[in-house]
């Protein structure tokens, strides 16, 4: 079972990390990633965990799931991080 999920993370790209502060109280995945990632929603983290692409310690979460201290938490998708997705343009000198 641990290495099927070791081998669909070889398929993901990982988007966000968090690591969870020592005084971390007990908060919901999905509130506590509202908080660091920019522009997300509620609704767009939620539908992240239930096709799960969220995942707490290397296992897979639901959005419902507690973050705790030192929880390493990571968004994890199938196409890479729209930055590397950016392919520089060639320009040629002007003259």
């Amino acid at each position: 079972m641990i290495n099927d999920i070791e081998e669909d993370n070889d398929d993901l790209y990982e988007h966000h990390r968090f690591l969870a502060d020592k005084g971390q109280q007990p908060l919901r995945v999905d509130k506590y990633l509202m908080n660091y990632i920019e522009g997300a929603t509620r609704n767009k983290i939620q539908a992240a965990a239930k096709d799960g692409n969220i995942y707490v310690n290397d296992i897979p979460v639901k959005s419902n799931y507690k973050v705790k201290p030192g929880d390493l938490i990571k968004v994890m998708f199938t196409h890479p991080p729209y930055e590397f997705l950016l392919v520089p343009e060639n320009i040629p000198a002007c003259k």
